[in-house]
């Protein structure tokens, strides 16, 4: 088998079974709950992965995944625009639409209040499907019988989001076979692996300034207040940035997908044409912030190395002890996004992305939705080789080397490359 370190090209039509391919406008807006980028939910796959080339068997997988759906972070944003919308009710300047509104942010609100970015009952559902399809696609890494063990060592990021995440997979692990031995954890200890982002918390900072000048001549909120109030003097004493004001109804109405049990959509309140705008703005923000351009990506990757390092470590002591069947690591879409682009999975690392041509090419619901997954599947033979896919969100993506076996690779190979990354 050849090496080679450079990404090569692909070619195909988008699908989120194909993630590497092309995202045209119109397939943003199909569904429409695509445009709320990372707040999109997760969509499992359809289609049945690769069979390992003969003579192999998984015996370790190595994972990373973003907590599931969740209520908004955001405190202010559900109170905020309640407080705005029940004042104009009282001052009697809403239109019919905007009344609507008012009555359904009412519902919205009541039922985030003190749960602001807390997993939602479809987070659980979403871990728990992740975890049995894991179980069922590859049982030989969960299974017990005739006297084999299976340890697992499962570890989220401290917040409460991320814990009940690796509960929820967990749980479901064990319903599916008792016999599974899980040790879990969530500390300090492993936040700088797990949620290490201080360089990009500095890039944020740094960056606010260009992506405010983008923000601001990009998004037209003039049409949604007008569909929402009939009256100027209101709007003017009462909502001082326009924009910050159409990015919260946006959000909130995006995070709907998120909290299904509501059944409420917000998605009669804006337009087409404003959702994609402003998923437009925050894609090529994350593509800054968190991916893999050419101006910034060193410093982003800085913050991912510890997450890789530990990826290739645990690997290595897996095959070397044979004692750890699964390493399972739940945490944030900030952390997974820049993973994916620097490992270069399919496209998701190109460095070469202009802000006219991001949006085409490098998708953040496909990157990131809620409950976005990485595992890396070990297999070996009876000689001991080992060979390894990626899937990205359950879905097999290529790495940027040659291998007459692909999607498998040699793990040999793969931890080199690996290696490569982290000296660079």
């Amino acid at each position: 088998m050849k090496k080679t370190y450079c990404l090569f090209p692909l070619v195909a039509v988008f699908t989120l079974q194909a993630l590497f391919a092309q995202t045209t406008k119109e397939e943003v807006l199909n569904p429409i709950t695509r445009t709320a980028g990372v707040y999109y939910s997760y969509e499992a796959p359809h289609k049945a992965g690769t069979s390992a080339p003969n003579g192999y068997e998984p015996f370790y997988i190595s994972h990373y995944g973003r907590h599931g759906s969740r209520w908004h972070t955001s405190e202010s944003m559900y109170e905020g625009l309640d407080a705005l919308l029940g004042k104009a009710h009282d001052a009697k300047v809403l239109t019919p639409l905007g009344e609507s509104f008012y009555g359904k942010a009412q519902i919205i609100t009541s039922d985030a209040f003190n749960r602001y970015g807390d997993l939602s009952p479809r987070g659980v559902k979403e871990h728990r499907e992740i975890a049995e399809r894991m179980f069922y696609a590859f049982p030989q890494v969960f299974s017990t019988r005739n006297g084999k063990v299976c340890n697992i060592e499962s570890r989220a990021s401290t917040y409460p989001r991320c814990i009940l995440s690796m509960a929820a997979n967990n749980e479901r692990l064990k319903e599916l076979n008792p016999g599974i031995n899980i040790t879990r954890e969530s500390s300090k200890r492993y936040m700088y692996y797990l949620c290490g982002e201080e360089e990009m918390t500095r890039l944020r900072h740094e960056t606010k300034p260009m992506l405010d000048s983008i923000k601001n001549a990009d998004l037209k909120p003039d049409r949604l207040i007008a569909s929402l109030f009939t009256d100027s003097m209101f709007v003017t004493a009462n909502i001082p940035n326009r924009v910050q004001f159409m990015i919260d109804v946006y959000m909130m109405a995006s995070i709907m997908q998120c909290t299904d049990h509501l059944d409420i959509s917000l998605y009669d309140v804006m337009t087409p044409e404003e959702l994609y705008a402003i998923w437009d703005y925050y894609n090529y923000r994350m593509y800054i912030n968190n991916g893999p351009s050419a101006k910034y990506s060193a410093r982003v990757y800085k913050d991912i190395k510890p997450l890789l390092q530990n990826i290739v470590e645990s690997a290595d002591s897996a095959i070397k002890n044979g004692d750890v069947s699964a390493t399972l690591r739940f945490g944030h879409d900030v952390i997974i996004t820049p993973l994916a682009a620097m490992m270069q999975l399919d496209n998701f690392g190109n460095k070469d992305l202009t802000r006219e041509n991001v949006s085409l090419q490098w998708s953040n619901f496909v990157l990131s939705p809620m409950a976005a997954n990485i595992q890396i599947v070990f297999f070996k033979n009876k000689k001991e080789d080992i060979l390894i896919k990626v899937l990205y969100n359950e879905r097999e993506v290529r790495l940027p080397l040659q291998s007459d076996t692909a999607p498998f690779y040699p793990w040999k190979e793969v931890r080199e490359y690996f290696i490569t990354l982290l000296n660079n």
